[in-house]
């Protein structure tokens, strides 16, 4: 792989998503932002032997010559405007999604311990997932009470240390448990970083919490710092009706003590009632997009 210049991260999928915020020079008009991602981002098949092999190894007969050719152009697709759902399915389509990604992608792609439950289940790498009637009810079943129990860890969590302080209505799980759901990260304090001893284990009810709410997970959205920083508050306690403000003032006075190389991103979620799959497959994909504070002020 290539040397010096570049970090190289190995994928064990064949397929990725790569995400990223950018952040806007002026607060109304996206369109800077967009042109730094179209001229910066470049996509395209790694070419062996190419750009960043070492002479070195040309010459001890370790790489061959890649192709003298430019990488094409990467091409962009227009996403505003497109409606799109990202919530997985809440009903049994959810096990056939899972069997969809099992068949399409390496059978190293996730690690033996979490492919034992997916196998127990008769979703299996080259074979059919073919339940029948009652493996298909309880699988049912089963998905209906870990799709409340995820719900209610993240919107109404027990743990007192995933609160900002004593009695705060705002939390976040990712300061005790990091971005692996293991170690805390590291304190910033006036003498220097101080990081915690690694635990050993991962704490399962946070992982739950923010994978089920949130999907992707970055160390960037676990960092203590004072600049260039991703905070991720999410208000979680029951508030009684209009007790919630007007959007804009509840962001605003999120964001106050924050300085402008922070990027603040408030999540404001409804606790459905009903926690079944009739009303959890029919949950909007976003009620409004992430937008960064400064720019819902205006």
């Amino acid at each position: 792989m290539p040397e010096g210049g570049y970090f190289v991260a190995h994928s064990r999928t064949t397929r990725l998503l790569i995400m990223g915020r950018a952040f806007l020079e002026n607060k109304n008009d996206p369109k800077p932002a967009a042109e730094s991602i179209r001229k910066f981002t470049k996509v395209y098949p790694y070419e062996a032997g190419g750009v960043g092999t070492p002479i070195a190894d040309f010459l001890s007969g370790e790489a061959k010559l890649g192709k003298i050719t430019p990488p094409p152009p990467t091409v962009f697709h227009e996403g505003t405007g497109k409606v799109m759902n990202t919530i997985p399915p809440n009903d049994f389509s959810y096990y056939e999604m899972l069997n969809e990604i099992v068949q399409q992608e390496p059978a190293t792609s996730l690690d033996p311990e979490l492919m034992g439950p997916i196998a127990a289940i008769g979703i299996i790498r080259g074979k059919p997932f073919a339940p029948d009637a009652r493996m298909k009810k309880s699988l049912t079943e089963a998905l209906a009470l870990a799709n409340a129990t995820s719900r209610t860890l993240f919107v109404a969590p027990r743990a007192a240390d995933w609160f900002y302080y004593p009695g705060s209505g705002w939390a976040n799980q990712l300061f005790v448990s990091g971005s692996e759901f293991e170690t805390p990260i590291p304190l910033i304090t006036p003498e220097g970083v101080k990081p915690f001893p690694p635990t050993g284990y991962r704490t399962l009810d946070a992982r739950t919490a923010f994978c089920y709410a949130v999907t992707a997970i970055t160390p960037a959205m676990a960092m203590r710092g004072t600049r260039h920083r991703l905070h991720l508050p999410m208000g979680v306690r029951r508030c009684k009706q209009g007790a919630l403000r007007r959007g804009q003032d509840l962001q605003g006075h999120a964001a106050e003590g924050h300085t402008a190389g922070e990027l603040l991103v408030v999540h404001a979620l409804r606790h459905h009632v009903a926690l079944d799959a009739r009303h959890a497959t029919a949950l909007p994909a976003r009620g409004q997009p992430e937008l960064p504070v400064a720019r819902r002020r205006t």
